[in-house]
């Protein structure tokens, strides 16, 4: 094994040449040697980096912290390319009278009562809080069940969600037809079902060969169910809601959405460590799936097969729509 570059010689004709070989992930190496009296005379050698590879597998071409320094200034770079966006009239804040406490709950408590009063918000506020609390107990233990059980690199990894990513594009294009297809409610609580069963097959999948290209896969799954789920989400969002309540409405279904985000978080944490990283993800994925059979028969997301401004629209008659 070298450790460094050797010291080379000339090849002696009287003593047969010897080639040693070895390869890892990141390139091969050859090198050609003597042996003379029980000493080996280098006579050359040679390596090939495999760059690409090396990216993909290893987080020591860009360490970790510098890593999210550059993700940080992605951020900063994103928001200053906003300002190309030119500012509209309604833009301008439409609060009036004194900003105070009082103010900040009563709008609140406009939200709550308008989402309390409409059965397809309340039901998608309390589904998405489930599916929320669920996700960050999934995420707490996600990297460390790839790094430990399946011994993928911090690279692999990376590159695995990037590919996944592309689950979110798939969904943007295929979501339409779906809607037209099968309704956009029944959509909705398919995308929630489709996290939940990539949750079980990622709890399945065993070291070896195949366990990135799995990992792929089910990531992409996710990625496409979640996304077809909050295309029509945040379409209901904006729809349902007359215009006067639109931001208290949009604001408290977040709030709902993620307050109990932190407390999953906590919940896989302590799952994680004590019935272990492959079981918290498996318990997960049944929550989801019993999460999303429970909305399937309480919630009017199962019977909605268009959106509600395209019901309003069809209803006002064709001199409506035509504005």
């Amino acid at each position: 094994v070298l450790s460094e570059a050797p010291t080379l010689t000339q090849a002696d004709p009287a003593l047969p040449l010897l080639v040693a070989t070895d390869a890892s992930q990141h390139g091969v190496g050859a090198v050609l040697y003597q042996t003379e009296n029980g000493k080996n005379r280098f006579i050359a050698f040679a390596i090939s980096i495999c760059i690409f590879r090396s990216l993909l597998t290893s987080c020591t071409v860009v360490p970790a912290p510098f890593a999210i320094l550059i993700d940080a200034i992605c951020f900063f770079i994103s928001a200053w390319m906003l300002r190309g966006i030119p500012a509209s009239k309604s833009d301008a804040p439409k609060q009036t009278g004194e900003v105070n406490w009082s103010s900040i709950w009563g709008d609140a408590k406009d939200g709550l009562k308008f989402i309390w009063r409409n059965p397809i918000l309340r039901s998608i506020a309390w589904g998405l809080a489930a599916w929320n609390f669920i996700k960050h107990a999934y995420l707490a233990v996600l990297i460390l069940f790839a790094t430990r059980d399946l011994v993928l690199t911090p690279g692999r990894i990376g590159a695995l969600f990037m590919m996944a990513g592309i689950g979110f594009l798939a969904a943007s294009f295929l979501c339409q037809r779906l809607n037209d297809r099968f309704g956009c409610g029944p959509v909705m609580l398919g995308g929630i079902l489709l996290t939940g069963i990539a949750w079980l097959a990622i709890a399945l999948i065993q070291p070896g060969g195949f366990a990135a290209a799995l990992m792929g896969v089910s990531l992409f799954a996710f990625d496409f169910g979640a996304m077809v789920f909050f295309i029509n989400y945040l379409t209901l969002r904006q729809a349902i809601p007359p215009d006067h309540l639109l931001g208290r409405v949009t604001s408290t279904l977040i709030f709902l959405a993620l307050a109990l985000s932190p407390i999953g978080s906590l919940l896989g944490g302590m799952l994680g460590e004590s019935i272990g990283l492959r079981a918290t993800i498996a318990v997960c994925g049944v929550a989801c799936v019993l999460t999303t059979i429970l909305m399937w028969f309480t919630s009017p997301l199962a019977h909605m097969k268009t959106l509600p401004h395209q019901q309003k629209t069809l209803a006002a008659g064709p001199e409506v729509a035509a504005d």
